[in-house]
């Protein structure tokens, strides 16, 4: 049997620290979605952006003086591109 509080679910995007699962993080997702009707939205395609660690996210915040954007979230995303 697992154990969950072991497992790693990702990496940070800033520091590439391990986030497992049951950790709380911050994360950007983007996804494409139906609205049904004014009470239900129906999902269609959903992608993770970006998680980041409690700690780094408060640094990222900081840094940009509580007034966050994509902008600024942009080059910890495509880190790899």
């Amino acid at each position: 049997m697992n154990n969950t509080d072991e497992e790693i679910f990702c990496l940070c995007f800033r520091c590439d620290k391990p986030i497992k699962v049951g950790d709380k993080v911050h994360s950007i997702c983007y996804s494409y979605e139906k609205i049904e009707s004014s009470v239900f939205i129906a999902p269609i395609y959903a992608e993770g952006l970006g998680t980041w660690c409690s700690d780094c996210f408060t640094e990222i915040v900081k840094k940009e003086k509580g007034e966050l954007s994509i902008e600024s979230l942009l080059p910890l995303i495509n880190k790899d591109t």
